[in-house]
């Protein structure tokens, strides 16, 4: 069975390049444009892993991040941001990795090919 991830994002240009990117590698995409959505998400659809930015609208993708893993504990989580500024957070660190976008994807495409793979995300900060 393909693992399930949760794509939280409110940028749709991010959201249709990321969504792209995870069905190529073999993932069933879930998305989810803000906070309350993506906890609704987290209790029905149980994803195997969340692809999140750090601000969605105006609300933290932090404080999310932190009730998401209240819901799920055994949630893997990818910060997937543009901001590096939160990176030195406490409550980034409840993430698995911490990626800045790129305009190639390919630290995101190789993370997911290790969560898909079975092995443990690098927990170090890019």
């Amino acid at each position: 069975m393909p693992p399930t991830v949760l794509l939280v994002d409110d940028d749709a240009a991010s959201v249709a390049a990321c969504t792209k990117l995870l069905v190529r590698e073999g993932c069933r995409v879930l998305t989810a444009s803000s906070g309350t959505q993506a906890l609704a998400c987290v209790v029905r659809d149980h994803p195997d892993l969340a692809v999140m930015e750090t601000r969605i609208g105006l609300e933290s993708g932090l404080e999310y991040l932190s009730r998401m893993k209240a819901l799920d504990a055994s949630l893997h989580v990818i910060l997937y941001t543009d901001q590096a500024c939160y990176r030195d957070d406490f409550t980034s660190w409840l993430a698995d990795a911490y990626l800045l976008k790129r305009r190639d994807a390919g630290a995101l495409q190789n993370a997911i090919r290790e969560f898909a793979s079975g092995h443990a995300l690098a927990p170090a900060h890019e």
